[in-house]
């Protein structure tokens, strides 16, 4: 048999007699034998050499076998060395004592050399293979470190081995993970779907869950489980990746592919004006997010529709999106209507009733004329959004509130905090992002893409070519102050009855002006003449809902003249 095959030993010993027959019979059987009479001796062989056991004697001059036994086991470098004491010393409690040092057997002398072959040979052979399987377990923990998945070894319930991505995903300490209950990396409403789906069979795709930190941070994972036999049992390898990142890139490229497909329709938002296009950009960053979002707008400018967007664009998509008119709950039914409330919990409640909350769990709850909440339901609603919780009226056990809040308002709520009206910590929980939808006065370059978009989704026989100019023009004079709902209502009472009952002067009247307040004294004649040029052609560009040709004609000059003009005076 090849000598490196058998092993390597250290002997120990301050008996040159025995070293030497230790060595005659140890080489004989194949063995690589290093002798050495005394402990510092050993101390310095082991410095540059790692034997696969050490033969130890116990009685030895200065330091004896315990001491040379014991300071081994706390260096990294022998501490995993198997170490057989070898001596005369025969009695219980020296036998005890080596075992307590750290000894793996002990041997008497006299001793019989098949008895030693016999012992070495199974303890080195032990030593083999524990090494082989360490360096094994190294190159496949080195492969699980590669990896950017985290990988957790488990058996019907706790984990027994993670790899490095598991301990920085979840940022637990590895040793906190071994033994862990495997489902308690995951949120609690995805447990009870993973201990089916996850713990009882393999998974042929990946499901998308939420883990758990060990912070309480939430956020999204792909998980899939395979059985695999180790150490003669079966075991569930389950690999996991954290996909937010990879989410939010998609919802990005998803938005903005529908933004850039058609940026005068964004959804069921209609507009191309510079005022819609910021509009789009803020739904498409507030989507690719799951912060809570306040909406400013009038009434009319369509606040409940920018938050479907954001709905429909978020992660929530595929989950309830529930819409709540805040101005008309009283306090008294407050906790009923969001927390919901048990059958009997009060005089009258003959069912079960589901809250808001539980109606949009996991999706989107919108809290429209949130201004309108008195300070005692903010507060309420406030403790619900910090501990995420809240408990049904006449229920014993809390429920888990997992829903993006979006708010929308006609008043302006840092005057309201100022007034007493909204509470300081409230604003900012739900003030995180925030959206301004503009008046339709703003941007009245989008009536003709809102009135031809009415027009679609009308069964009336009526064409937005056929709708004279005349009324046009008093729509583009009209300021709006119901905004697009105000439109959408006047084009309904005009096209079913003919007539119109706008406010506003007539496009006429509009175009008289009776002064010129721009004109400054002291200014040339030509200076004057470019200042009224200007005005008169920014009237005209309203006038025709912003169509370059249109103005050209009512200016009775050609396009390159009014073109030309345009560039003179800068964006109008």
């Amino acid at each position: 048999m090849d000598v490196m095959s058998r092993g390597s030993i250290l002997a120990v010993d301050d008996s040159t007699e025995t070293l030497e027959l230790l060595g005659e019979f140890l080489q004989t059987a194949g063995y690589h034998v290093i002798s050495v009479t005394s402990g510092p001796s050993a101390f310095k062989v082991l410095e540059h050499s790692t034997p696969d056991l050490i033969l130890l004697d116990i009685m030895m001059p200065g330091m004896d076998g315990f001491a040379v036994c014991r300071q081994l086991k706390r260096k990294k470098r022998t501490r995993d060395i198997p170490i057989v004491f070898i001596s005369a010393m025969s009695e219980i409690d020296n036998k005890v004592e080596g075992f307590e040092a750290g000894g793996i057997d002990y041997i008497t002398k006299p001793f019989q050399q098949k008895e030693v072959l016999a012992r070495l040979s199974a303890h080195i052979l032990n030593r083999q293979i524990q090494q082989r399987l360490q360096k094994e377990r190294e190159y496949f923990q080195a492969l699980a470190d590669a990896t950017f998945e985290g990988v957790a070894v488990h058996d019907a319930t706790h984990i027994v081995e993670v790899n490095r991505t598991i301990v920085s995903m979840f940022g637990y300490r590895y040793d906190e993970l071994i033994g862990k209950e495997l489902l308690d990396l995951l949120a609690p409403e995805y447990r009870e779907m993973a201990s089916t789906n996850i713990l009882q069979q393999d998974t042929a795709f990946p499901y998308m869950m939420k883990g758990l930190k060990e912070d309480g941070q939430r956020f999204l994972l792909e998980i899939q489980t395979k059985t695999v036999q180790w150490q003669g049992r079966p075991l569930k390898v389950t690999a996991m990746r954290d996909i937010t990142l990879r989410k939010e890139l998609e919802h990005e490229n998803r938005t903005l592919r529908t933004t850039l497909k058609d940026r005068y329709k964004f959804g069921e938002m209609i507009g191309k004006s510079p005022e819609m296009q910021c509009v789009y950009e803020f739904l498409t960053r507030a989507a690719a997010t799951d912060q809570n979002v306040a909406i400013y707008g009038e009434s009319g400018t369509g606040k409940e529709l920018a938050a479907r967007m954001i709905h429909k664009l978020s992660e929530r998509r595929e989950q309830p999106f529930v819409a709540v008119n805040c101005s008309a709950i009283p306090d008294s039914l407050f906790e009923s209507q969001f927390f919901g409330h048990r059958k009997g919990a009060f005089t009258g409640a003959e069912y079960a009733i589901s809250g808001y909350f539980e109606q949009a769990q996991s999706g989107t709850l919108f809290l429209d004329e949130v201004g309108e909440l008195s300070t005692l339901m903010q507060a309420k609603l406030l403790r619900v959004l910090n501990d995420k919780m809240y408990t049904p009226i006449g229920a014993k056990t809390s429920r888990i509130a997992d829903v993006r809040i979006i708010a929308a308002t006609n008043r302006e709520l840092r005057e309201q905090m100022s007034a007493g009206h909204i509470r300081r910590d409230f604003f900012h929980r739900i003030h995180v992002l925030t959206i301004k939808l503009p008046p339709l006065r703003e941007h009245k370059e989008d009536i003709p893409l809102l009135i031809e978009h009415f027009l679609e989704q009308q069964t009336l026989d009526v064409e937005h070519s056929n709708i004279p100019a005349s009324i046009l023009e008093r729509f583009s004079a009209y300021e709006w102050p119901g905004n697009i709902r105000e439109l959408f209502n006047e084009l309904t009472r005009y096209l079913t009855t003919g007539q119109m009952e706008l406010s506003d002067a007539h496009p006429a009247e509009h175009f008289q002006f009776k002064s010129l307040p721009f004109l400054q004294s002291g200014w040339s004649l030509s200076e004057a003449v470019d200042a009224f040029e200007k005005f008169y052609i920014t009237q005209s560009l309203q006038k025709n809902f912003g169509k370059k040709g249109k103005a050209a004609v009512d200016l009775q000059v050609d396009r390159k003249t009014l073109y030309k003009k345009l560039k003179k005076f800068g964006d109008i």
